[in-house]
């Protein structure tokens, strides 16, 4: 038989907002100016004084992310525009223009247009602009389509700067997504405990405590379409076991593309969310405790690399297969005795798990020689790695006749 959760286990005003950044915005901004309508009574004037900077910084997160979603649909309008325009009166009149000189049936025409206008009405955005790409390249320097040539490639370069600064909005907007719900995850844990704490106060007589609340607000669930803008909700974990046997700092370095979020778990009660910039970033944490702790690395499939090293790993708990975007692993001077698998890491270019206490040394180069890339690192040396079987050295050759570097503890 299921057990029901005890109402007081659960944050309500968390549960409310969720997907609905509005609802957030209006309940927090009900429940400060309650708080704020107590200036003599000195223990609301506290809990005002707790909760006003939650609020604060709710709001200038929630005013951004509303202008980066008006900045980002203006952007889709426009790009969405042209596309309509490519669709109908630009490949209908420069098609025309083509036929004067060439007609349907002949091989020059074929050649500019083959499947006739088709390319241009359908398909992914981006197959589209790059049929664009195509047609002026196949029009070349013939003399005869100068003038259709030059409105093509005018064309060209209006819809791809459009195509550029809509994405650039929509990871503005992404990024914003992520940051306000951060905030309002903050923001409802924050009246939370204003609401444990005015419980206290009127111990006697609970029902007083209704005035600092927007209850009808509250009381919904769900959202208009739209108040919501949900974060991506595909999160991917790498799970690091770390034996801390020294209270001391460990680094760990990653690098995303840019805009996309993230998240660092790290074991003690304690998370620092990310916002990768598409360079390597370092976050430190201190454990004053000597323990094992659970390190989870929490992102979506843009992570591009990962550097855990001297960061005492006993094992690692999980390595998602869906981060197949990433192209570097660097674990070294650790104690791992083996690593998940890698079949599905079909741009890894760096593997480094030097001076660690790998078994099956061989299955890492081998599954790595499955993806047929060039110009790598593989790094499985040190002592305590197990030296790899005979049978390998073809591999490794292979593996080195296509630009890789291949060290192990000792050559086969």
């Amino acid at each position: 038989m299921a057990t029901r959760k005890w109402h007081y286990s659960e944050n309500q005003f968390n549960n409310c907002s969720k997907s609905n950044f509005k609802r957030m915005d209006i309940i927090s901004s009900d429940h400060d100016s309650n708080l704020n309508s107590y200036p003599d009574d000195p223990a609301i004037v506290d809990l005002f004084n707790y909760f006003h900077p939650y609020r604060l910084t709710y709001r200038s997160a929630y005013s951004f992310w509303t202008s980066s979603r008006a900045l980002n649909e203006g952007a889709t309008l426009l790009f969405e525009n042209l596309i309509r325009e490519l669709s109908g009166t630009k490949i209908e009149d420069w098609d025309i223009q083509i036929q004067t000189i060439y007609k349907r049936d002949t091989p020059q025409y074929k050649a500019l247009l083959n499947n006739y206008r088709v390319p241009f009405q359908s398909g992914p955005y981006n197959t589209r602009i790059n049929e664009l790409f195509a047609l002026i390249n196949n029009i070349g320097t013939d003399a005869s389509l100068a003038a259709v040539k030059t409105d093509i490639v005018a064309f060209t370069d209006e819809i791809v700067a459009a195509r550029d600064m809509q994405q650039g909005k929509e990871s503005n907007l992404k990024t914003a997504s992520f940051e306000l719900e951060l905030e309002r995850e903050r923001c409802a844990k924050a009246m939370y405990y204003t609401l444990a704490t005015l419980m206290l106060k009127y111990i006697d007589n609970p029902v007083q405590i209704e005035a600092f609340y927007d209850l009808e607000e509250i009381r919904k669930r769900g959202g208009a379409e739209d108040d919501v803008e949900p974060v991506d909700p595909t999160w991917y974990d790498i799970i690091m076991i770390s034996d801390v046997t020294i209270a001391g700092t460990i680094s760990i370095v990653l690098k995303g593309e840019a805009g996309q979020p993230g998240k660092i778990l790290w074991g003690d009660g304690t998370q620092e969310d990310i916002v990768y910039d598409g360079t390597e970033q370092t976050y430190t944490h201190t454990y004053n405790d000597v323990s094992v702790y659970t390190i989870t690395v929490r992102t979506g499939n843009h992570l591009l690399s990962i550097t855990a090293q001297d960061c005492k790993l006993t094992s690692l708990a999980g390595f998602a297969p869906e981060l197949t975007k990433i192209e570097e692993i660097m674990m070294p001077i650790n104690q791992l005795t083996s690593f998940p698998d890698i079949s599905t890491f079909v741009n890894i270019k760096v593997f480094n798990l030097y001076d660690n206490y790998l078994t099956e040394v061989d299955s890492y180069i081998i599954k790595i020689n499955t993806h047929q890339t060039n110009d790598g690192q593989i790094n499985v040396s040190g002592l305590g790695n197990e030296l790899p079987e005979g049978t390998t050295a073809p591999i490794i050759q292979e593996l080195i006749s296509r630009g890789w570097i291949v060290t192990t503890t000792q050559w086969p």
